[in-house]
């Protein structure tokens, strides 16, 4: 390998490397223009009708304060509540429902509810279609995102209402600093590579030219 080449090569992950300690923390949709962040209200209907289970919002979500956060809300009614924020996105975003005597004796042995997950007995869980972040300025009073909550052949069955399309949604933003640097390395790297063999090349003519 030549001298050139080590020096691209060294120079490729030094760049990475100082684009990776300057990164800010990521924050991968930005607000759309006009718009502002909302705690999302929701609300499940049914939870009430099932009193031999106990319900549990459990959520991942980005925050523009804080990095990929998990939430744990108890469900005890068909009451709206808000989902604190500001809130960017949600990765997760699922209902849990646990048969309340299992509930009733795990929560006195672990009260971290690392168990609150379908590979133990007596839960089940549902992925559901999370509300919207963010909502033009101009709106005063944001729309409640409602589930219903029901049981058919054992599972757990959460129905959202149709979401309808707007400009809510946040646009895709720019792709995170690592990804250009990785870019600007391989840049690097193959510049280094068109050098060292346009390089070879002139060495090459010249000595059948003697």
């Amino acid at each position: 390998m030549t001298r050139s080449m080590c020096l691209v090569i060294v120079g490729s992950l030094c760049v990475v490397a100082v684009a990776s300690a300057n990164a800010p923390p990521p924050r991968p949709f930005p607000l759309p223009k006009d718009h502002k962040y909302i705690d999302a209200p929701v609300r499940f209907e049914g939870v009430e009708k099932h009193p031999d289970h106990v319900f549990h919002l459990n959520y991942w979500a980005i925050g523009t304060e804080f990095g990929n956060k998990q939430t744990i809300v108890q469900v005890k009614d068909s009451k709206a509540f808000n989902l604190k924020g500001p809130i960017n996105r949600f990765t997760e975003f699922a209902l849990v429902a646990t048969e309340r005597k299992v509930f009733e004796q795990r929560d006195k042995e672990d009260r971290s509810f690392k168990w609150l997950d379908p590979e133990t007995k007596g839960v089940l869980r549902t992925e559901i279609t999370p509300p919207a972040t963010t909502a033009p300025e101009s709106v005063k009073e944001v729309p409640v995102k409602s589930y219903r909550v029901s049981f058919e052949s054992g599972k757990l069955v959460v129905e959202t209402d149709k979401e309808k399309k707007s400009s809510q949604a946040p646009g895709t933003g720019l792709l995170p600093t690592w990804v250009f640097a990785i870019a600007a390395s391989l840049s690097l790297a193959w510049l280094g590579i068109w050098f060292a063999r346009r390089g070879r090349g002139a060495g090459d003519t010249a000595e059948a030219r003697n």
